[in-house]
């Protein structure tokens, strides 16, 4: 288990986050920590789980709760090599680490087929246990939202997913490189309908993942 800002990342692959409110648990592990550490690191690090009781993710939520939608965390995607290398968009949007480099309509036994199209790896990845939806306005009691782009450009063929985190913004893992919450230019991600997609020219629409219910190879 990783805690950090007051939310508890579970190992296994099949359990939701935890929220943990006021952040007892990084106090606790603070107040085990004895001279492993500084003085001044200990206070920067008191301030830090207080700022985060008082006005962070953990504070918009009661107690111990399951976090459906996932935050925005690149480091749980970036800092390790094989996770980064070997995990792409797909995995990344279902918030699910598989070191398969995942595709859609693969979990299910029936890969889309190549060239990619809104319609083919849409229906893969419906497939695999996304549901298609008309518009990202809902606020899902379980799992969050997905965005579907493919490029059709003559010399570049592709699909991208793009995944709404729990503070609204949109971010996103192009292939084997590393996740972040900007675009092609630089700019946050508020909508990716309209954002700088770079070579994906066609967007395809939004998906309702729920991790517990996609099956992803």
């Amino acid at each position: 288990m990783r805690a950090f800002d007051g939310i508890l990342e579970v190992a296994s692959l099949d359990v939701p986050n935890v929220i943990d409110h006021d952040s007892d648990v990084e106090s606790f592990l603070l107040s085990t920590a004895g001279n492993a550490i500084k003085i001044e690191e200990r206070e920067y690090i008191k301030q830090e789980i207080q700022k985060n009781v008082t006005g962070g993710i953990a504070n918009s939520l009661k107690g111990f709760e399951l976090l459906a939608i996932p935050p925005y965390d690149p480091g749980k995607w970036n800092n390790n090599p094989t996770v980064l290398q070997r995990n792409n968009c797909y995995n990344y949007g279902n918030d699910k680490i598989t070191n398969t480099f995942a595709q859609p309509g693969r979990g299910n036994g029936q890969e889309e087929p190549y060239p990619p199209s809104c319609s083919d790896t849409g229906s893969a990845a419906v497939r695999d246990g996304l549901i298609s939806i008309p518009n990202p306005d809902l606020s899902p009691a379980d799992g969050h939202i997905v965005a579907l782009v493919v490029s059709t450009t003559p010399d570049f063929f592709d699909y991208h997913w793009y995944r709404r985190d729990i503070n609204s913004m949109w971010s996103h893992k192009p292939g084997g490189t590393a996740c972040r919450n900007t675009d092609n230019s630089g700019r946050a991600i508020a909508d990716p309908q309209t954002c700088d997609r770079g070579p994906y020219n066609n967007f395809c629409g939004f998906f309702h993942c729920i991790p517990s219910k996609t099956t992803i190879r």
